[in-house]
């Protein structure tokens, strides 16, 4: 370290300070209740700049850890690394200013901060933009389907499925959309596979609001039919596999999303839908008449916005994404979530109950889940 220089010495320090916030970042997403104005007194998160274990373990408040945050939210956009499509062990593992910029768009975008989580989504795409995003439309499928039979309920059913060509992908080279990727969360969740991801009727509904699902690539190539058969699981039911689009993961397309989403809150919607289409042309068929969609109003491009968000951003930010709707000042983005299930307790699930309806609100306290006990007591 007494070789470095002043100036290697403060880029350490700033990508130091991405990891930080971004590891933040998602503790604030499971452990704590969403921003606004009457949350931030509620408990935050343990704050410390200590290495070691003999520092405070009282919870911050909300407010606190956001100001502890955007501290190093402000220090990593210091970061001097410039993002390209493959340097060293592949860029986007890497904290670059791009992905700097794109860490402090999706936190001012939590804060309801529309203007910065423009400001910076504009400055990534500026550094590692448009040119990346993939024309899923030229994917098409791997060259080799599984199929076999399973037995349902004592019936045997052939199945074939098919994936889309990015099953034999390097996608480290050749997805190019990403910014930034924690590599340590790839490698515990597999990019690739999502065995237990059974997506809601809702959000396969979401694929035919704005058009249909037959011309919107990102179902027609990532939505596997049949592939819980050829997972060995008697169930059938589409779902989205080999499909890059992660919770941990920085991109372009979140960066165009965001700005789409700041314009039509408060800019200029058409603005907003504009952006929506250039990206859509990249997901929907060419042949088709659904590329472009149009608004009439500020109220009806927001709507658009989002739901396009969630095509684009797939279930795995869909909980930040909630979160925010559910605690800014605009009420007609609010999720009300439900469930149909047994009744269960922390150890079983009784089969033998009737299925009851769990509804999660806008205003529920259960967006802040408790700190395991196993870690309070480490």
């Amino acid at each position: 370290i007494k070789d470095l220089s002043e100036n290697d010495i403060a880029e350490v320090k700033a990508k130091a300070a991405f990891r930080r916030a971004i590891s933040y970042m998602e503790l604030l997403n499971i452990y704590t209740l969403p921003y606004c104005e009457k949350n931030l007194e509620e408990p935050g998160l343990v704050l410390t700049k200590d290495i070691g274990y003999d520092y405070s373990l009282q919870r911050a408040s909300l407010k606190d850890t956001y100001d502890f945050i955007e501290k190093d939210i402000l220090a990593a956009l210091n970061v001097k690394a410039q993002l390209t499509n493959r340097t060293g062990a592949n860029s986007p593992y890497r904290v670059t200013k791009a992905a700097a910029n794109a860490l402090a768009s999706r936190f001012y975008l939590m804060k309801h901060d529309y203007a910065n989580a423009k400001k910076y989504a504009e400055e990534a795409i500026k550094l590692y933009g448009w040119n990346n995003v993939l024309d899923y439309n030229t994917i098409g499928y791997y060259a080799t389907p599984t199929k076999g039979t399973i037995t349902v309920n004592g019936t045997p059913i052939n199945f074939e499925a098919n994936y889309p060509a990015t099953r034999g992908w390097n996608t480290d080279v050749q997805w190019t959309e990403d910014i930034f990727t924690n590599m340590v969360i790839k490698n515990s969740y597999s990019q690739d596979h999502f065995t237990a991801l059974i997506p809601s009727d809702d959000y396969i509904a979401c694929f035919d609001a704005d058009g249909s699902k037959e011309n919107d690539a990102r179902y027609k190539y990532f939505f596997i039919e049949d592939y819980l058969y050829a997972q060995g699981k008697a169930v059938t039911k589409n779902v989205p596999c080999y499909y890059k689009p992660k919770k941990y993961t920085l991109s372009v397309p979140e960066m165009i999303m965001n700005i789409a989403e700041c314009e039509a809150r408060v800019g200029d919607y058409n603005t907003a839908i504009s952006l929506v289409n250039q990206l859509r042309a990249k997901r929907i068929d060419p042949t088709s008449d659904e590329v472009n969609l149009s608004a009439s109003s500020k109220d009806e491009a927001i709507a658009i916005v989002l739901r396009e968000r969630r095509r684009e951003m797939g279930p795995f930010k869909r909980l930040y994404d909630i979160r925010r709707y559910n605690s800014n000042d605009y009420a007609a983005d609010d999720v009300t979530l439900t469930q149909k299930f047994y009744s269960y307790t922390s150890s079983a699930i009784d089969r033998s109950s009737a299925i009851q309806t769990y509804t999660l609100k806008p205003d529920a306290r259960e967006y802040a889940a408790m700190i395991p006990e196993a870690d309070v007591m480490a």
